[in-house]
């Protein structure tokens, strides 16, 4: 189906975006730095990149940049059962906290997983998990803004080399 909709022929190559939605507390990381990062780490596989998500999610991309630079918008387009089997079959999800961030862990998808707080009763299910929270700052944790996004990258890239398309470590 993905295939023939949108020309996704290899989710094996796949980076999925999940930008979650902005609530008044449930901070998330900026969709610039998504972009940036998963542009970089798409290059690295030589693949492409999906946001999903609802329909929100899908408006706000769009808002935000269009219809360009390759990126597959199928947030507000896709079921969770949909979302779920492209997730199952993505090379890497980077994701805000929210629903379809612990669903990518719940089908194995290989994920970096960007939070605001983390206890190990919210933190994502998954072997191949990475969870990026703030940094402590003078005692306290920094806002979601303070997550470089090296640390996302370095993160993202070391799943993407521990990890082949079949989501087996072969390192």
């Amino acid at each position: 189906m993905l295939r023939h909709k949108y020309g996704i022929t290899d989710a094996s190559l796949l980076i999925v975006i999940y930008p979650s939605v902005v609530k008044k507390h449930h901070p998330r990381w900026d969709l610039q730095r998504l972009a940036r990062v998963s542009a970089k780490i798409s290059g690295l596989i030589k693949g492409r990149i999906a946001v999903v998500g609802g329909a929100r999610e899908g408006r706000e991309w769009r808002a935000a940049f269009g219809n360009s630079g390759g990126i597959v918008n199928l947030a507000g387009q896709l079921t969770v059962p949909e979302t779920a089997a492209l997730l199952a079959q993505a090379r890497l999800a980077i994701c805000n906290d929210g629903g379809i961030m612990h669903l990518a862990g719940a089908v194995g998808c290989p994920m970096v997983a960007i939070m605001p707080g983390v206890s190990r009763y919210h933190r994502p299910p998954g072997e191949f998990v990475r969870v990026i929270t703030p940094p402590l700052i003078a005692g306290s944790a920094g806002g979601i803004d303070c997550i470089s996004e090296e640390a996302v990258n370095k993160a993202a890239a070391e799943l993407v080399d521990a990890t082949d398309g079949s989501k087996k470590i072969i390192k």
